[in-house]
């Protein structure tokens, strides 16, 4: 009995559910986020997302994480992140056959809704907040509210994309892909079923407590539009 020896522990112990709950959700950079709200404008904000728009985690099993974004046009990598006990990180190093564009991935949670980013071991962080919905967030931030037309009638933006009081119209969807085309302003779409980019593009703009409307309609060149008059103005209800 006295000789026997201890015998290793090499059970892992899995990082604590807090921690892999504060860092699972949809994120959008800190800065698009602030610069959405002060500009209501996201063209202005552009450069905020140039990479990363909406980062997705999901956890994955006791002690993992599934980490990928999307950029405003296309879809990034996958990257399976485990848990850094020293740094209280959850991370991915890729190798030579796992090249996915960063020397690391690295998140951190940074406070309640809030998470640090690295993608090389030297960067600074780069603060990320939790959104419930990124579609909902950008709708209710840049357009949804109720607003009087000049005829006395009211229209209603919802967060959801649906509108009501506007003519045929019943949907809106702001764009966010400014790669071609129509990349030099703030457009929404404004449709009822089917959306069509050839006629169903408007170019938004705040002034003041108004939003004006300028439809934007194809020419026979692919992608190239032209601004008509405008043809929505309204006033923000109080």
């Amino acid at each position: 009995m006295g000789d026997e020896q201890p015998v290793a522990d090499d059970t892992v112990v899995p990082p604590a559910t807090p921690l892999m709950e504060a860092l699972t959700g949809q994120w959008m950079p800190a800065d698009y986020c602030d610069c959405l709200a002060r500009e209501r404008s996201h063209y202005a904000c552009k450069d905020t997302v140039a990479e990363v728009f909406v980062m997705y985690v999901d956890r994955h099993g006791a002690d993992s994480l599934v980490w990928t974004y999307i950029t405003t046009h296309e879809a990034g990598p996958i990257a399976m992140l485990a848990h850094d006990a020293a740094t209280d990180a959850f991370m991915h190093r890729p190798t030579a056959d796992d090249h996915i564009g960063y020397e690391v991935v690295d998140i951190r949670s940074a406070g309640k809704d809030a998470m640090d980013f690295r993608s090389r071991p030297d960067a600074p962080p780069r603060r990320f907040v939790r959104v419930a919905d990124a579609e909902r967030m950008i709708n209710g931030t840049l357009l949804a509210g109720s607003y009087v037309l000049d005829d006395g009638g009211v229209v209603h933006f919802h967060a959801d994309g649906h509108v009501t009081g506007l003519d045929a119209v019943k949907q809106y969807s702001v764009l966010v892909d400014l790669t071609e085309g129509l990349e030099d302003r703030d457009i929404v779409f404004l449709y009822t079923d089917d959306l069509d980019w050839g006629t169903h593009a408007y170019h938004f703009k705040h002034d003041g407590d108004e939003l004006l409307l300028y439809p934007m309609r194809a020419t026979e060149e692919p992608y190239v539009f032209e601004m008509q008059e405008m043809k929505y103005r309204m006033r923000a209800q109080r």
